[in-house]
């Protein structure tokens, strides 16, 4: 007979073990007849499958299947089929194998006739007989008994041994588990820790595992580098444990890695504009308090005189021949010879604040765009400026074509309703040349790859290119990157255009734009909000502006990792 020691449970406490008012028995030894209550088929097959459960377990140390809820466990058991014990423990025989599958078969009559047949099979088994399973082992099983009488004998022993200290163990743990209820609920202290426990807090320790790492890249995109690491290290290898670390864990790790980086200049306020001139180095940011400052890209030293403004910069850029910058802050766009603390022109025609830049391919004439849903274009060669067009909904951002025949306008939210994707106008006339295919969500940052390839970012958090369809005005979606945060700031384009920055809260991201691999993450200890950036020529250095008033330089060269060549092991 096989005893139940599972009748009772732990009050207050979820148990895998039977429920009072439910079902009689231990969930993970009942058979699918008891759990579908088919009273009429209950017989002695029942232990049978019970023994085959106990087998299976001291085989593979689990029982035939996990039972992490009460209900769950029962639908498996009644429908369900148990792994192959092999495919948990390669070194198990196959026989053996054989016989513990028989006495678990879901119906009754493919089972062992009794207790007694299956321990026939066990003991024929032990002998290294000839390969039999099932219930034609029955008279060669007797045949070996007769021939090796001392041999099954001891093998009957060891097997009921076996079983006795199974029952012996579960019954401990059973009253071990009782005794740790009763000491908590008296918030009293465990004076020692017994081997349930440690079972137990093992198995929640592997189960926790995904959940963890998940937790700390979190806290990585929120930049908490010492909350991350301090979850990271909760799964460093163990004395006498499995390392449970994966490549996900690896992954997380290497992004906490600080990438070299140095303060180049720091604002009182928010850093919202920077611009780089490439063919020597100096670099033109701007901030909230509306001063523009012109340093050097290597020590950060002012190399011209500040350029006061009476409000924020939104925007700075330099002019292709070097010579001259472009800024906006509030509704006026100025033009500035480099090195000068006074503008040369002021351009006057938006009627709200002005978000977007762009000087012309020969630098002939600049494009704006703003909150007053405008593009216009401005000549400083005469002071004149123009309505290119009106975009129907706040512009977030313009994109003069490499040949400068046609303008990429990006729109932003208006009224909290969706727009559709990016416009592509005619630069003298204004009127739509072409159209981007894509779903109805708002453009952050458009950008010229070339004239016929484009870069977007979409506030639902990816990067897509899109190449003109030849022949038609339309422009079709062909590479996408999932940065998988939406809120997007800004993106920029290396000067070599093979990778893309992108800045979001908490961290800029650098990808390539060949492959969409993820590169690099560039974030700090302290949580920031990187605005903007641009790429240092040739390309290997990042320059990020962000809401603690920072520009900070980043060397790519220099990184402790590459993330799209990691490999770990496991």
């Amino acid at each position: 007979k096989v005893t139940d020691f599972g009748l009772a449970r732990v009050v207050g406490e979820p148990s895998p073990f039977s429920q009072s008012g439910i079902l009689a028995g231990t969930t993970p030894y009942m058979a699918p007849e008891q759990v579908t209550g088919q009273r009429t088929r209950f017989d002695h097959r029942v232990d049978v499958y019970a023994l085959g459960a106990i087998l299976y377990e001291l085989l593979t140390g689990r029982p035939p299947f996990e039972i992490d809820t009460i209900s769950g466990g029962l639908m498996r058991i009644a429908h369900g089929y148990p792994a192959r014990p092999r495919s948990l423990r390669p070194d198990v025989p196959a026989n053996l194998e054989a016989i513990c599958l028989q006495c678990l078969e879901r119906e009754p009559n493919r089972r062992y006739p009794d207790a007694a047949a299956l321990a026939d099979d066990l003991r024929y088994f032990l002998s290294n007989g000839p390969s039999r399973t099932g219930l034609q082992l029955g008279q060669r099983l007797r045949w070996w008994y007769h021939r090796n009488p001392s041999s099954a004998a001891i093998w009957a022993i060891t097997i009921l041994a076996g079983l006795t200290i199974a029952g012996l163990v579960a019954y401990y743990y059973y009253q071990l588990a009782t005794a740790n209820t009763k000491l908590e609920q008296s918030n009293s202290a465990l004076a020692t820790v017994s081997a349930e426990s440690s079972e137990r807090a093992e198995t929640l320790y592997r189960r926790a595992y995904s959940d963890t790492v998940r937790r700390a890249e979190r806290l990585l995109d929120l930049g908490d580098g010492a909350g991350c690491r301090a979850l990271l290290d909760l799964y460093q290898p163990r004395p006498g444990k499995d390392d449970l670390r994966g490549f996900d864990w690896h992954l997380v790790d290497r992004k906490a890695i600080p990438v070299p980086h140095q303060e180049l200049v720091s604002f009182a306020k928010a850093a919202t504009a920077v611009a780089c001139r490439g063919s020597d180095k100096l670099v033109a940011v701007g901030g909230v308090d509306g001063v523009l400052r012109l340093v050097d890209a290597e020590s950060g030293r002012d190399r011209y005189p500040p350029m006061p403004h009476p409000a924020p910069i939104e925007f700075v850029t330099f002019s292709p021949d070097g010579t001259r910058l472009a800024t906006a802050a509030g509704e006026v766009v100025r033009i500035w010879p480099v090195g000068s603390d006074l503008p040369r022109t002021e351009f006057r025609g938006h009627a709200r604040r002005v978000q977007a830049l762009v000087w012309s391919p020969d630098g002939q004439l600049l494009a704006s765009g703003g909150q007053d849903a405008t593009v216009r274009i401005w000549n400083p060669a005469d002071g004149t400026g123009r309505l290119l067009a009106t975009a129907g909904d706040s512009v977030r951002s313009v994109a003069w074509s490499p040949d400068g025949r046609s303008i990429l306008v990006g729109g932003d939210e208006k009224g909290g309703e969706k727009i559709s994707m990016p416009r592509l106008l005619d630069s003298t006339t204004g009127s739509v040349v072409g159209t981007i295919s894509g779903d109805q969500r708002p453009s952050v940052t458009v950008r010229f790859l070339t004239n016929e390839q484009i870069l977007v970012a979409i506030r639902d958090g990816t990067v897509r290119t899109f190449d003109k369809v030849v022949g038609q005005i339309g422009w079709k979606e062909t590479r996408r990157i999932a940065v998988g945060h939406p809120r997007i700031h800004d993106i920029a384009i290396d000067p070599t255009r093979t990778r893309v920055a992108v800045f979001l809260d908490n961290s800029t991201r650098v990808y390539r734009l060949d492959s969409s691999e993820l590169e690099a993450v560039l974030q700090t200890p302290a949580a920031r909000t990187f605005w903007t950036g641009t790429f240092l020529a040739p390309g290997n250095q990042v320059l990020t502006c962000d809401a603690r008033g920072k520009v900070l330089k980043w060397d790519l060269a220099k990184l402790p990792y590459r993330l799209s060549t990691l490999r770990f092991p496991g």
